[in-house]
C-alpha cells in the first residue's frame, strides 16, 4: 500500500474562558503545543496556527507554514500568553473566525462526536 503525507492546514483553538480552570488552561496549552510538534514532524509543510478566545478571540496566531525556529518561537508566544479569562464562551463567533482562516479544506471535529 502507498500512503502519501501531505501538508495539513490546522488551526488549533484554546479557550481561556472563565469557565476553565489556570491548570487546565495549562494544561491545554502544553497539549497543544505537542499536538503542533506531532502534526509539523509527521507532515512536513503544514500551515498551523493557533486562536486563543474567551469572550471574543483575544490572541491570533496566524494560519502559515512556520520553520523550526518560527515553531518555536511560536510556542514561547502561547506559554507567554496569559489565559483572558474574560467571560463566557461565545462558540459561533469563535467558529466564524476559524472558517475564516481555513484556506483549503476544513474538517472540524466537535467534542460530542460530530463532524462536518
Amino acid at each position: 500500500m502507498y500512503v502519501t503525507h501531505c501538508p495539513l492546514d490546522v488551526v488549533f483553538l484554546l479557550d481561556g474562558s472563565d469557565s476553565i480552570p489556570p491548570l487546565a488552561y495549562q494544561k491545554a496549552v502544553d497539549y497543544v503545543i505537542k499536538e503542533i510538534e506531532t502534526v509539523t514532524s509527521l507532515f512536513p509543510g503544514s500551515d498551523v496556527g493557533v486562536l486563543i478566545f474567551s469572550k471574543v478571540v483575544e490572541k491570533e496566531f496566524e494560519l502559515r507554514q512556520r520553520s523550526q525556529s518560527d515553531l518555536n518561537q511560536l510556542y514561547q508566544s502561547i506559554r507567554a500568553t496569559k489565559q483572558p479569562r474574560k467571560g463566557s464562551l461565545l462558540t459561533g463567533l469563535i467558529l466564524r473566525q476559524l472558517f475564516s482562516l481555513a484556506t483549503n479544506h476544513l474538517k472540524l471535529e466537535l467534542g460530542d462526536d460530530v463532524s462536518t
